[in-house]
């Protein structure tokens, strides 16, 4: 039997995934052509095998850094199950020291060096401060807070703090101070009194609690301080009806320079020091009339009297001016050192 081509021996083929074949004539069957099909199938099986051995080198390097990894990922959690471990230690000693601290109290395990302050008199405006110091008698870390607070109702819609707290090294003022105090160790604080602006004289009361974290109960020390509104008259100032109010009236003769020497009685059971100066206003004066007060700072005792020098030199007008001029007022503030007070005191001149 005669074949007539190679096809007419293999089995048919799918044309899709069939290689293209090599030219031959359809008469002639040679060995070459045959050779070059075996070769050509050769070359495939050579390629699948280097397509394995990369596959197989790839999958070896994944598995070493999955290896990798895994043993990553294990010291991790070493390492967090160690600081877990460390900080479970920590809860745990701190939960037993809160729980030996419940049996004591504030006093027993800190020092404090004052259980009252008392301010004393103060007056409206005025700032005063007192120390406090604070000592760990133990050997364990405290968490102490430390709080301020005013007992007088009138001033609990105040701007300013009344009763604050601050370090003494440090001018932070706050209602609350929170501290970490180690073994032993100490601290100190200020603490501060500003006194409200009031008309009358008035008591005020306020507290420092003291308290330290594990314990139920607290250490209270009590504020104290009496506000004063110091009265400061002169004598010799009578009631004008005109103006309403008290005058020290003076007549001074046109052109020359008077001198007069006023008391001024301190009505309070508290010692006060006044600063004095002018109100310059032109409404009230003119240049006619120079004046001055000496001393400018004068210190008057408890339910004593002070002398001020209150001089006055008059210019020479004409008289008409003089007439138009007859009266010259002059207002002396008087300041309380250190505070919000002030007094004032009406002079009428009258030049002839």
């Amino acid at each position: 039997m005669m074949y007539q081509s190679l096809s007419d021996i293999l089995p048919p083929c799918d044309q899709e995934n069939t290689p293209p074949q090599p030219y031959m004539p359809e008469t002639s069957h040679s060995l070459s052509s045959c050779r070059s099909e075996c070769k050509y199938e050769r070359n495939i099986y050579i390629l699948s095998e280097r397509q394995t051995n990369i596959i197989e080198e790839s999958h070896q390097i994944t598995q070493e850094d999955h290896s990798k990894q895994s043993k990553e990922l294990g010291q991790r959690g070493r390492n967090e199950n160690n600081i877990a471990s460390i900080l479970k230690k920590d809860q745990l000693d701190q939960i037993i020291n809160q729980r030996k601290l419940q049996k004591y109290t504030v006093k027993q395990l800190i020092h404090i060096s004052k259980s009252i302050i008392d301010f004393g008199n103060i007056f409206p405006g005025q700032i005063m401060e007192e120390s406090l110091d604070i000592v760990n008698k133990t050997n364990q870390n405290l968490v102490v807070e430390i709080g301020l607070g005013c007992e007088n109702p009138d001033f609990y819609d105040t701007d300013e703090y009344v009763y604050s707290i601050r370090r003494s090294h440090l001018y932070e003022f706050n209602d609350k101070h929170y501290l970490v105090m180690a073994p032993y160790s100490s601290a100190s604080f200020k603490v501060t009194l500003k006194a409200p602006n009031v008309k009358k004289s008035c008591n005020n009361k306020g507290f420092v609690d003291i308290a330290i974290q594990g314990l139920k109960s607290s250490h209270k020390i009590v504020l104290e301080s009496n506000i004063k509104v110091p009265k400061v008259t002169c004598p010799k100032a009578l009631y004008h009806r005109g103006s309403g109010c008290k005058m020290v009236r003076l007549a001074v003769k046109e052109g020359k320079k008077q001198e007069c020497k006023l008391p001024l009685k301190n009505e309070s059971d508290i010692p006060v020091t006044i600063d004095f100066s002018f109100y310059n206003n032109e409404e009230i004066g003119s240049d006619n009339v120079d004046c001055c007060v000496s001393p400018g700072t004068l210190i008057i005792p408890a339910n004593g009297t002070g002398y001020i020098n209150f001089v006055v030199r008059t210019k020479k007008t004409d008289r008409s001016q003089n007439e138009n001029k007859k009266h010259e007022k002059r207002i002396v503030l008087g300041k309380i050192k250190d505070t919000n007070l002030i007094y004032s005191f009406f002079f009428c001149i009258e030049t002839y």
